[in-house]
């Protein structure tokens, strides 16, 4: 079966990769680590069930505006989080060091931004496809966000539809493991924080810059807790709106989890 990545594009790129992999164990260590450890309070569930041996797919929810810093700082994996491509361009030497994957969102709906989008995509999932056949390494993606969640009368979590941002991570799982020895599993990730701090910390309250490091600066021990569910493979599924669903029900469910914890 013919692979879907391009390897001639990107092969280039596991070559004198040593130095990047120490740029990342120190980026963690000294930075997003105490970055953390200095703001938040983190405690995860779940988190031995993410191989050691093999790669796999992160989806989150946006809980945070910066997931995969977060992610980064408690897994010992190495993560290729997916970034909107106007913040990967303002400081691109670090982000391309960092091996982070730019992704283009939003804009206007005509036809030949339509077109610029999708090829901008298929660029995002082939290189998120090299890196997971090619490595032991993570892909972090999100999915639709919990800024506003829906709410049953009890106080569940019932539907993730209020925010579309599509992160493909369906479509990267299938690709992922076609025309590979490797099962490559999806983990769904859900993140729970105050409610009034979510508010303040959410990429839907505004964009992300200095307004939420004064806040975070203000802050200490931010409780924030992580649920991991179990690895998912796309071959358990004959259609990928039912994978899609999955994903999402695992998200509502590890979310209601980790609510229930905080309030017993």
């Amino acid at each position: 079966m013919k692979e879907q990545t391009n390897s001639e594009d990107y092969v280039i790129l596991l070559k004198n990769r040593e130095s990047k992999i120490k740029f990342y164990d120190r980026a963690r260590k000294y930075f997003a680590q105490p970055f953390i450890k200095r703001h938040f309070n983190v405690h995860i569930t779940g988190d031995k069930k993410i191989p050691g041996d093999n790669s796999c797919i992160f989806v989150t929810h946006h809980c945070l505006y910066f997931d995969s810093i977060l992610l980064g700082a408690i897994f010992d994996k190495k993560i290729h989080g997916w970034i909107a491509e106007n913040v990967f361009s303002k400081r691109k030497k670090l982000y391309e060091r960092l091996e982070l994957i730019p992704i283009k969102t939003g804009g206007d709906e005509n036809r030949e931004n339509r077109k610029e989008l999708m090829d901008s995509y298929k660029k995002t999932v082939d290189l998120s496809l090299f890196w997971l056949k090619h490595t032991f390494d993570a892909v972090a993606t999100t999915n639709d966000g919990l800024a506003e969640c829906c709410l049953d009368q009890a106080g569940n979590v019932i539907s993730l539809e209020n925010r579309k941002n599509y992160s493909g991570a369906v479509n990267l799982a299938y690709g992922s493991n076609q025309g590979s020895e490797k099962d490559i599993l999806v983990f769904p990730i859900s993140c729970w924080i105050p409610e009034e701090h979510r508010r303040e910390l959410l990429i839907a309250k505004g964009k992300w810059g200095w307004r939420g490091l004064l806040y975070l600066e203000k802050q200490r021990k931010i409780p924030c807790r992580i649920y991991v569910s179990e690895g998912l493979s796309p071959k358990n599924y004959d259609h990928k709106k039912k994978f899609q669903d999955e994903i999402r029900r695992r998200q509502v469910e590890g979310y209601n989890i980790l609510e229930n914890i905080t309030k017993s």
